[in-house]
This record gives structure tokens, sequence and C-alpha cells, in this order.
């Protein structure tokens, strides 16, 4: 009975023993999923760090290659006297004359967008109908002067265009 007895208390302490193992079981295996994926991500940075570490040794070297490289300058460089670019005359005359074409041709649209009649012959040429009679158009002494001063505007205008092309030419002529 005594021998059953100790058998008894033996097998129950291997029983507490494997109830308390079967409990710590889990546990265990939690930290060591947490041990891995702390391990996975140190050795991704780690693995970064390494190729970082790589860049750098490559760049310095790449750098102390290009160090060892020495320029002599046999023959310095000069600033031409004249411009290699557009012939600058032709251009400004070119640009000019487009201006004007398209001043021209602009004011002649406009012209055959809006037409008048100046006299009563080419009114009736034109529409075909007899014309009776005219209403003359007086032009006032304020108007007068007003129009005197648009034209002399415009021409203001024109002759400070071409001087102004003139002096261009001649500053790109003898610059």
């Amino acid at each position: 009975m005594a021998s059953l007895t100790a058998r008894v208390a033996n097998f129950q302490s291997k029983a507490e023993a494997l109830q308390a193992k079967v409990d710590t079981v889990p546990e265990i295996e939690a930290q060591l999923t947490a041990l891995n994926r702390d391990y996975g991500i140190t050795k991704t940075k780690y693995e970064e760090l390494l190729n970082r570490r790589e860049s750098a040794l490559m760049s310095q070297r790449v750098e102390e290659d290009v160090n060892d490289i020495q320029f002599r300058v046999i023959d310095p460089p000069r600033v031409s006297a004249t411009p290699t670019g557009p012939n600058r005359p032709l251009l400004m005359a070119g640009v000019l004359g487009v201006g004007l074409v398209i001043g021209g041709g602009l004011a002649t649209l406009f012209s055959l967008l809006r037409p008048t009649f100046t006299s009563t012959l080419l009114l009736g040429q034109i529409t075909g109908v007899q014309v009776l009679g005219t209403v003359s158009y007086q032009v006032t002494t304020g108007e007068a002067r007003r129009q005197h001063r648009l034209m002399l505007a415009f021409w203001g205008g024109t002759l400070m265009l071409l001087a102004a092309y003139c002096a261009l030419v001649a500053y790109n002529l003898f610059l």
C-alpha cells in the first residue's frame, strides 16, 4: 500500500509538472513568435544599413578616383567679338516688315468686314437701287481737332517706331 501511495504521489507530481508545462507552452510560443518578428525587422534594418554603407564606400571610391584626374588648360577660352547667333539687323528688319504687313492686313480685313460707301454712284451700283438723295456729314471744329490729334499721334508713333528700329540697327552694327 505504501508503495502504491508513493507511486500515486509520484504520478500526481508528474501530472502537476506536466500541467504547469501545458500552461507555459503557449506563453513560450508567443515569446518565440515575438522574437522571430523582432529578429526579422532587425535583420531587414541591418541589411539596409549594409547596403547604405556599401553605397557610401562606392561613392567615396568614385570621388577618390575623380580627384586623381588632373586637367591642364592648354588654350584658355576666349569670348568672340562677333555674335554667333542670327544676323540681328536682318532679323529686326524681318520683324518690322512682318509687323507692318500684319498691321496693314488687319486694317484691310476690318475695312472689308465693315465697308463704307464714299459716293452715291458706288452705293447705287453695288445695291442695284436708285439713290434718291444723300445727307452730308458736317465735321465740327472739336471733332476736326480730335481727328487731327489722332492723325498726329499715329504719325508720331510711326516715326518713333522707325527711330527705334534705326537706333537698334545702328547699335547692333557698331557693337
